[in-house]
């Protein structure tokens, strides 16, 4: 099964059902990174390989496209690999146990590494951009 890395905005309820399912998974607070910054986040994540889980599209989005387009610009290559990037509407938008499915699912199905994804009701898992 995936790792996974919740942000401190994620629901300590969704890493318990993720685990449930089977998956890895570790919080912002399990490694005391509660008031961090996105960036501290994002390389926790990558730090440990671990899939960054986050309800905040607009930082997340800034840091994917940033992620993209440094490596190129500083004459990085290849663009360094990252885990993956997973974006989910909090559980006002998207109920906790749905949210676990939807995440699960994704990972059982399909590799997360070096991707950047957002999930929308109506269309499911879309690209960043």
């Amino acid at each position: 099964m995936a790792s996974f890395y919740l942000d401190e905005n994620v629901s300590s309820v969704l890493a318990v059902l993720l685990r449930l399912l089977g998956n890895d998974v570790l919080t912002t607070e399990q490694l005391g990174n509660k008031g961090a910054t996105d960036v501290a986040q994002l390389l926790t994540a990558l730090r440990t390989d671990r899939v960054l889980v986050s309800h905040n599209r607009v930082h997340m989005e800034m840091l994917a496209e940033a992620w993209q387009a440094f490596a190129p610009a500083w004459n990085v290559s290849p663009t360094p690999c990252y885990p993956g990037l997973l974006v989910i509407p909090d559980g006002n938008r998207l109920p906790t146990t749905d949210a676990a499915r939807v995440i699960h699912d994704l990972a059982s199905a399909e590799s997360l590494t070096g991707r950047f994804l957002n999930w929308k009701r109506a269309l499911g898992w879309r690209d960043f951009g």
